[in-house]
Parts: C-alpha cells; structure tokens; sequence
C-alpha cells in the first residue's frame, strides 16, 4: 500500500477526518490526490502522516488525547524505530510497528491499535 494510501487511513481511522478524493478533470478522471474536511465549507489537502514527523506527531498527540499511552524508540545503532501505543485499561489492544522511517511506524501502530493491518511492503 502507498503512503498515500497509509495517510488516509490513519485520516479517517485515527484522526476522525472525513476524507473526500480530488478528481482529475480530464476523463477517465482518476483520483489525483485527497483533501480532508476540517470545518463545515473548509477544506485541506491531506496531511502526509506518514513521512512528515511534524504530522505524524499529531497523530501522537490525537492518540494520547484518547488515552493511549505511547512508546517510540531505536535500537542502538538500529536503522528501524519502534512505535507502540498501549491503553493502559485494556492491555490487550496494544499493539506497536517496527519500521523505518519514523513516522511510518508511528501511522503503522496507530491504525492496529484500530484494527486496522496495512501492508507496506
């Protein structure tokens, strides 16, 4: 699956975004992109959870406004990061991603928490 893929995912699993696709305007009109809905009549193109720290940090922040507690870490020397999120009133819902880049594993954790299993190979 592509990032772009990943990102609207975690917009519409994670971060409870509606998720609304941009159409190019020559037929067969494939999708060329994506925005979210932010506000009623506002609109933003969809953030790159999963390459940009800075937005996959707010998935971090969405996360812990929702009561999960989280983990981020790299072996020494290790070109993988780890991202784990936990709940600490339902232990059997924490779930992690070993991968790199950073915010990869940050998207990848968060949507299993949700249910959700992406392949990113």
């Amino acid at each position: 699956m592509d990032t772009r893929e990943i990102d609207r995912l975690v917009s519409e699993k994670v971060m409870g975004l509606s998720v609304l696709p941009i159409y190019d305007d020559v037929p067969p009109r494939p999708i060329t992109g994506y925005e979210i809905h932010t506000a009623p009549g506002q609109y933003a193109r969809l953030p790159h959870y999963s390459i940009d720290i800075a937005a996959a940090w707010e998935v971090v922040e969405k996360m812990k406004a929702d009561g999960w507690a989280v983990n981020i870490y790299s072996g020494n020397g290790s070109q993988c990061w780890e991202a784990e999120f936990g709940h600490p009133s339902d232990r059997s819902q924490d779930a992690g991603s070993e991968t790199s880049p950073l915010p990869l594993a940050i998207c990848l954790a968060a949507l299993r928490v949700k249910g959700v299993e992406v392949d990113n190979a």
